[in-house]
């Protein structure tokens, strides 16, 4: 749309050749007049406003129009007047100069309407429109006016052909004039302060300085550009310039760089025609060769596409002019052409809600949906360029000047009208300045004045004008649905209801308000005052917040359509976000949206969000977090996230990574979204990130979120308080809560106080323990509290040293604490703590005597012992003595008693000192009066026993006290030699070598022994006490040895680790020993000693002669030879049993068993057999004893069975048998054992007493069979097998036996002795044991407390089953190896 022709008139209008042309300084009218000599006004749009008919048909020679636009200079050839036109009156004024000259210049001020008019003869005449006054000068010049400008300061600075300068005020009067100058100064213009330029005929150009007495700088140009056509100032220090060679340069004017290139580019080749620049764009036209060339001010880049083509009969061009705004540029032809381009688009938008509406050329409004992507939904057609607009839900209203037409977009239904359809034109007093228009009302300001009324309605009762009555001019307007906001020049903000057309709040600020922006729903305002300053205001409540980085510069503010509580600040290349949020732990607060890139930056100080614009772009709409914006370059919309929402749309779910959830939580969070904070806490885990959303949220009061965060965070504590504090219906209660679980006591408090139970800011002091503060409150909320809070701030103030304080708060609780309403025992015990207060300070104060008075009154031990101390601390120790006697601490008494060294005192308390330190310097105090005994007694109580030792062997003469206190209690090396010294003193050496070696005199020992023979003593006590020492050891080895003793030798050669010499000396020493050299070989553990000494056994070593075989036995027990120990265990108990050794054979075999099981190991089952066999006759005797003879008859039944491993009482067991068969009424069983017994070889043994019952028994056989035996379950199968009977004929499992009655294991009563872990029938072992209380097995001492039955009898008898198969699978492999 860029460079599209607006309109053009020619020669039909304007008549052939050159023509002159002038734009308003608003831009909205431009005159032109051409050889037809009528001057034409037309607007923007090229459409004719008005035209005049000059009264002379005389060529022109200058148009200008003056400030505001409202009157237009007119300078023709040959005539002795100016005409001025005034376009509100349509009249001329003829203004004459004289009738002898003629005018050749004309100027308006550019901020009076002063008239400034130059003459042939050198003259000026200064015309005021307001006034109609003239006021001619003469003398300014001599020569012809031919250039001039007014400044900035409404200076007017005109040159002349006398080649001379002049500077003169609006009144005429001349305030500076410079001497000639080499050549006519043309093009004069003002540039930066006290600077103007001109041009000096083509050549150069002139830098004037008016604030330096008109001092001057020539800027010349290099010569190749050719001559200087023309040149325009384009910012403070920069000018451009046009040359006849084609060449456009830039140079600075500042003052230490005058006149150096900044730019120079060469863009025409026939020649240079006019330059204009446009200081708003930044950019400048340059005229040549039938074209116009569009260069950028800052790098004079040329945008190409902007470049304008002219046709060849329109001519050269002759002058160029570009509007303020950069819309516009009118270039004038020398073939009599006025040609008007459209440059940029203009930039009047308007947004409501999702909407946009946007002027897409000079008379049509395209509405875009920005919702769901930009679109454009309708375009409306208007009648004129606008100059304000205004977009509602229905209508869009624009104006130009006073004139405001409405138009019709679309239906209630929300149906469009294509086009739109004006609906109402209305004329205002004055130039519209702003409108607002909602679904129905429209607002127009003009001229400080609001007019309000409906847009389709011409209701007058619907009609308001603001300012009423003598109300100030209104500065500002807004409007929301139901409210009209006005801001005027009281500094009053006003809301206006739509509904009730009354003034429903008003807020009056401290300085005038600039603007206001109302949210969408009006219940929130930002308001911009003129210094700069922003603030919230909400109607409802007429409160306001100051809004942080607020200031002068900022554009426009824009409330985002979704978030209701979101809005940003737009500056000229940047917007801040801001979010506002009603209700808070600190009330209703403002805060800039901060970019945080982790959740430590809470707690820092970071910079705002801020969203950079580009260039160009004009905030219109902010939806969501996505500001659209005009680009004024391409007059369309675009929509960029904030930089505090980028990452919420590219958020891919519970799918994202770590990371972007990281940075959606973050994002969230600074917009206090703490929904959506909680949606990635628990993916982000930790304790921190859902801590941090918690505590913000609680301060946010979002209880809901904030307790599900703690859940997450697993802080029980908040979770629980949250919870407790969720129902609480006052809200200064519950935001007191929130405070003190948040630790922010301060604001809690004043939060209770508030509130309707100012007695929870009491109650909080109070659990904080801050005394100070509870006592101000008490006074206020809880009088009858004050006297406790006073006792305890007293407290408080003694422990930090403030005793005078204290001492006045305890006398005033106790004085007041009868009122404090508590019961009785409560005020007795806060009573007590007063007094007791009082009697400590009071001491602290230096009133001793007050403070013991009330602590002896009292009775009360502990404060006597507290006064005590005050007054120890005090070095008042008398009186802390008696107190702490009295107190019941006489230990501290006697310390001090000591300290101050009143022994009578200190004595009196010995009997209950305990203390070590006292009850010494008590003793030495008794031993220096000669009381030894009561001395002796003060050490022992001390613990002083070496000081006891003493008295004992030196006054009392008690050496036996001493020995055993040496061994008992004081085995120092100190006591020991005291004693050692005394038992020689006494010729006691034997004695003495123990208390020497004790008292780590080894030298003396030594000696001591070698000259007494007192070599074993000496070896017996060494080897007690320092068996580490091997110097010491191989000493005593020498020495035994020399005095030929090898066993002595050898048990030190050993310690000395000289084993093979230990052996050697062992087996001189002879059998007696033996067994020492068997367990020196298990503890040398070397395979070296012990096949020596077994081979020594074995008499294949040493003398030949084999040894006992049970040495060999011990001798594989200790090194871990199992299988052979067990072997040789069989041997020896076999050979023990043939000898009639049974008990010995029975504990070989237990040991042996038990060993094995220890390491793991399987016991062989013929040991297991012959430990049955041995063990079944070993407990018949203790069955007797029980009087169980049927038991006893059915062991030895067994035994008799294996009565072969019986060969030296075969006939006394036999007999024995018969005889308990007899007794448990088993006659057939006696019957078949008394028949053995009277055979010829057992026959003549048989004892006198029992040979004829056995033989009366063994004549005849019972008529009647034994009584059949009793059963039980098989463990294995439950089979029901008999009681004795170890194999199961069902399931054929050998069964274990039950240790205290024989009997095989049945598992409902399987048990245990808890010593040797052998299985047992809890029963009879019980009844075992009421016989004796030791264990059948393994003899050790047991108790019926101790058994109990095993939780898993299946388990264990598996794990038998198991050893059992081991074991056949290890004998059959072993039969497998024999063979």
């Amino acid at each position: 749309m860029a460079n599209k022709a607006v309109f053009s008139i020619g020669s039909d209008w304007l008549g052939q050749g050159e023509l002159l042309f002038a734009w308003q300084r608003s831009d909205s009218l431009v005159a032109v007049c051409g050889s037809s000599g009528i001057v034409h006004i037309l607007d923007r749009q090229g459409k004719k406003y008005t035209e005049l008919s000059l009264p002379e048909n005389r060529p022109l020679k200058e148009l200008d129009w003056d400030k505001d636009g409202e009157a237009v200079a007119i300078l023709q050839e040959g005539l002795t007047y100016v005409l001025v036109w005034n376009i509100n009156t349509r009249n001329y004024t003829q203004l004459e100069i004289g009738s002898n000259d003629r005018p050749s210049f004309i100027k308006w001020s550019k901020v009076q309407p002063v008239l400034a008019i130059g003459s042939e003869k050198g003259g000026l005449v200064f015309y005021n429109k307001g006034t109609q006054r003239k006021i001619p000068t003469v003398g300014k010049h001599s020569m012809k006016v031919i250039s001039g400008d007014w400044s900035k300061d409404d200076l007017l600075i005109t040159g002349s052909d006398d080649k001379t300068l002049t500077i003169s005020t609006m009144n005429g009067d001349t305030k500076m004039q410079s001497s000639q100058i080499k050549a006519q100064p043309w093009n004069l213009k003002w540039g930066n302060a006290g600077m103007a330029t001109m041009m000096l005929k083509d050549q150069c150009l002139l830098a004037y300085f008016t604030n330096d007495n008109l001092s001057s700088i020539e800027i010349s140009f290099q010569q190749h550009y050719g001559r200087l056509l023309t040149y325009e100032w384009f910012s403070e220090d920069r000018i451009i310039a046009g040359f006849s060679e084609g060449w456009v340069v830039a140079i600075t004017t500042h003052l230490a760089e005058m006149g150096n290139e900044i730019n120079s580019v060469k863009l025409f080749n026939t020649t240079l025609d006019a330059i204009c620049v446009c200081k708003s764009l930044g950019k400048v036209a340059i005229a040549g060769d039938n074209s116009i060339r569009i260069l950028a001010l800052s790098n004079f880049k040329e945008s190409r596409s902007d470049k304008i083509e002219l046709a060849f009969e329109d001519g050269r061009i002759t002058k160029m002019y570009w509007t303020d705004d950069g819309q516009i540029l009118t270039a004038a032809t020398t073939g009599g052409k006025l040609l008007n381009f459209l440059m940029i688009m203009p930039s009047l938008s308007s947004s409501f809600g999702t909407l946009v509406g946007l002027l897409t050329s000079l008379t049509e409004i395209s509405v875009i949906e920005c919702s769901g992507g930009v679109r454009v939904i309708n375009k409306v057609t208007l009648e004129t360029e606008p100059s304000i607009m205004c977009l509602g839900p229905f209508h869009i209203g624009v104006g130009i000047n006073a004139s405001v037409w409405y138009y019709r977009w679309r239906d209630h239904k929300k149906d469009l009208i294509d086009g739109g359809v004006c609906v109402r034109k209305r004329d205002y007093r004055g130039s519209a300045k702003s409108m607002v228009i909602n679904h129905a009302w429209t607002a127009t300001l003009s001229d400080g004045i609001c007019s309000l009324h409906l847009i389709e309605n011409d209701d007058p009762k619907a009609e308001k004008q603001f300012p009423e009555g003598n109300d100030e001019k209104v500065a500002c307007i807004a409007m929301s649905p139901s409210f009209l906001f006005i801001g005027d020049a009281s500094n009053r903000i006003r809301c206006f209801s739509l509904e009730d057309m009354n003034f429903v709040s008003e807020y009056r600020m401290e300085s005038p308000i600039a603007a206001v922006y109302p949210s969408q729903t009006g219940t929130k305002v930002v308001v911009k005052d003129v210094t700069g300053a922003g603030f919230l205001y909400t109607p409802a409540n007429e409160k306001r917040l100051s809004i942080p980085n607020f200031s002068s510069s900022v554009l426009k503010v824009i409330w985002d359509t979704s978030d209701q509580n979101l809005f940003v600040i737009c500056e000229a290349e940047k917007v801040l976000a801001f979010l506002y949020s009603p209700v808070t732990l600190y009330g209703a607060t403002i805060e800039p949206v901060r970019e945080l890139l982790s959740v430590e930056d809470l707690d820092k100080n970071l910079r705002e969000s801020v969203t950079i614009i580009e260039k160009g772009q004009k905030p219109v709409l902010l939806f969501n977090g996505i500001l659209f914006c005009l680009s004024e370059s391409q007059g369309n919309v675009k929509g960029n996230f904030l930089s505090s929402h980028t990452y919420l749309n590219q958020w891919r779910g519970r799918s994202d990574t770590p990371e972007g959830h990281y940075k959606f939580f973050l994002q969230n969070l600074s917009l206090k979204r703490f929904q959506q904070c909680f949606l990635v806490a628990e993916k982000l885990g930790g304790v921190k990130i859902p801590e941090v959303l918690g505590n913000l949220a609680l301060q946010n009061l979002d209880l809901e979120v904030a307790e599900r965060a703690y859940q997450i965070s697993k802080n029980v504590g908040m979770v629980y308080a949250i919870k407790n504090m969720k129902h609480e219906s006052e809200k200064q209660i519950l935001l007191g809560n929130v405070a003190l679980i948040l630790h922010q006591h301060d604001l809690a408090q004043d939060l209770y106080m508030k509130s309707s139970q100012p007695k929870l800011a009491l109650e909080m002091r109070c659990d904080l323990q801050d005394w100070i503060i509870a006592l101000q409150l008490a006074r206020s909320v809880a009088p009858e509290e004050e006297p406790i809070i006073s006792k305890q701030l007293a407290l408080q103030l003694e422990a930090q040293g403030n005793y005078s304080e204290a001492l006045r708060l305890f006398e005033r609780a106790a004085q007041s604490m009868q009122g404090s309403g508590l019961s009785s025992q409560e005020l007795n015990q806060n009573l007590m703590q007063s007094y007791a207060g009082m009697a400590r300070t009071s001491i602290r104060n230096g009133d001793i005597t007050r403070g013991n008075k009330i602590a002896l009154e009292l009775n009360d031990p502990q404060l006597k012992v507290d006064c005590a101390q005050v007054c120890e601390q005090m070095k008042h120790y008398i009186e802390a003595a008696q107190l702490y006697k009295s107190g019941g601490q006489p230990e501290k008494a006697a310390s001090l008693y000591i300290r101050l060294k009143k022994w009578k005192e200190a004595l009196e308390l010995m009997s209950v000192i305990k203390t070590p330190k006292l009850l010494i310097q008590l003793a030495k105090a008794k031993e220096a009066e000669n009381s030894f005994k009561e001395a002796e007694e003060a050490y022992e109580k001390a613990g002083d026993f070496e000081s006891v030792i003493r008295l004992n062997l030196g006054t009392l003469d008690n050496p036996d006290r001493a020995k055993t206190l040496i061994k008992t209690k004081c085995p120092t090396t100190a006591a020991a030699s005291m004693m050692a010294d005394y038992l020689i003193d006494k010729g006691k050496k034997e004695e003495a070598l123990e208390f020497l070696i004790m008292a780590e005199r080894k030298q003396d020992a030594s000696v001591l022994a070698q000259s007494n023979k007192l070599i074993e003593k000496y070896s017996k006590i060494v080897l007690e006490r320092d068996d580490k020492n091997v110097e010491e050891h191989v000493k005593i080895a020498l020495v035994a040895e020399g005095q030929d003793k090898p066993w002595l030798a050898a048990r030190h050669y050993e310690k000395a680790g000289n084993l093979q010499k230990c052996l050697q000396l062992y087996m001189q020493a002879g059998e007696e020993y033996y067994d020492e050299a068997i367990d020196m070989a298990g503890r040398a553990k070397s395979d070296v000693i012990s096949m020596q000494l077994y081979d020594f056994f074995m008499g294949e070593m040493g003398d030949g002669i084999p040894k006992d075989p049970k040495y060999i036995f011990r001798l594989n027990l200790v090194m871990g030879r199992l299988k052979e120990a067990a072997n040789t265990a069989i041997i020896i108990a076999t050979e023990e049993m043939e000898a009639g050794n049974y008990k010995k054979a029975h504990t070989i075999l237990y040991d042996t068993t038990k060993r094995l099981r220890e390491e793991g190991q399987r016991v062989p089952q013929a040991m297991q057999n012959k430990l049955m066999i041995v063990h079944s006759y070993v407990i018949v005797k203790r069955l007797a004893k029980l009087q169980d003879h049927l038991a006893a008859a059915k062991l030895l039944n067994r035994v008799g069975k294996n009565i072969s491993q019986f060969p030296a009482h075969t006939v006394q067991i036999l007999t024995s048998t018969v005889l308990e068969c007899t007794k448990a009424g088993l006659k057939e069983a006696a019957y078949n054992w008394a028949c053995v017994l009277v055979r010829p070889e057992y026959r003549v043994y048989l004892d006198e007493k029992y040979k004829k019952p056995i033989e009366k028994v063994a004549i005849k056989r019972p008529k009647v069979a034994d009584p059949e035996e009793t059963t039980s379950q098989c463990p294995f199968c439950n089979a029901y097998i008999f009681d004795y009977e170890l194999e199961c004929e069902s399931c054929k499992n050998s069964i274990p036996y039950c240790v205290a009655s024989g009997k095989h294991m049945i598992l409902k009563e399987w048990s245990q002795c808890p010593n040797c872990k052998f299985p047992a029938i809890l029963s009879e072992l019980v009844r075992s044991l009421e016989s004796e209380p030791t264990c059948p097995m393994c003899n050790q001492s047991i108790t019926s407390g101790q058994l109990k039955l095993l939780p898993d009898p299946v388990s264990e008898l598996r794990s038998m089953m198991d050893k059992a198969e081991n074991e056949g699978e290890e004998g059959e492999e072993e039969n497998q190896a024999r063979y």
